[in-house]
């Protein structure tokens, strides 16, 4: 089990400067209860702020949903949520919003962004899931973007991304986080920083093979493309931290 003190900041290589990455496998992460005690999340990856090291500025997690039931609250937080494939055939999610419930159905691979600090309900849809979810503490935090990316057919260009630019310089801290977390097939590869040939094809940057069942963790300090390759499909999340913050780690 990683700790807070070592966890990813020990495995995360630096290819350039102000980027730096890893490829964490199921060893890595940590199984803990529900903040409601209903079910068992898998906690992926996580990130604190100096200024706040008593709770979570992002987190990366998923979890297995056996039966309706209330969704944790968490105050000031941002959620993004995904079910996974292989389960069910998905989740119907009614947030509270005020006076008024709007009720969305989310298929597998869909991600769906809510509130985590309103009342949230799922119900589940022909079966036992298992779902993604992607949380950042407003005002410490920022979800930019969760998309799956499908790379069964090899084509670079359609999945580059120039992660934004960070809040603080190449020799501060705080900066961007980027996800990418094998769904299906039997690997993806994240590549970059390099250079796109011509035929479209990354090369001249390191690479990172990402099983299924693995997340790659990349956190840069400017402006790096990265795409994804391969045979497989991911989600990919793209975060910014808004504030100074601690390297990310796994406990």
């Amino acid at each position: 089990m990683l700790g807070r003190s070592a966890g990813v900041r020990s495995l995360m290589s630096s290819f350039a400067k102000g980027f730096e990455a890893v490829v964490l496998g199921p060893e890595a992460f940590k199984r803990m209860p529900w903040k409601n005690g209903k079910g068992v999340t898998t906690e992926i990856a996580i990130g604190f702020a100096p200024m706040h090291p008593d709770t979570f500025s992002w987190r990366i997690s998923r979890a297995t949903v056996s039966e309706d039931g209330d969704f944790s609250v968490f105050d000031g937080v941002d959620r993004n949520l995904t079910v996974l494939p292989g389960g069910g055939e998905g989740l119907e999610l009614r947030v509270q919003t005020g006076s008024s419930t709007a009720s969305s159905t989310l298929r597998p691979l869909e991600p769906f962004a809510f509130p985590g600090d309103v009342s949230t309900t799922g119900v589940l849809l022909g079966g036992v899931i298992d779902d993604f979810n992607v949380m950042a503490r407003r005002g410490l935090a920022r979800i930019d973007s969760v998309q799956l990316v499908d790379s069964t057919n090899g084509a670079a260009a359609a999945n580059e991304y120039h992660p934004t630019v960070a809040t603080g310089d190449a020799d501060g801290d705080g900066g961007s986080i980027v996800i990418v977390y094998c769904v299906e097939g039997p690997e993806v590869t994240v590549a970059g920083p390099g250079a796109l040939a011509d035929d479209l094809v990354w090369s001249g940057g390191p690479r990172w093979v990402v099983p299924l069942g693995h997340a790659f963790l990349a956190r840069s300090q400017k402006s790096a493309p990265l795409a994804v390759l391969g045979s497989g499909k991911c989600i990919r999340v793209d975060l910014t931290e808004l504030e100074p913050a601690e390297r990310p780690v796994a406990e």
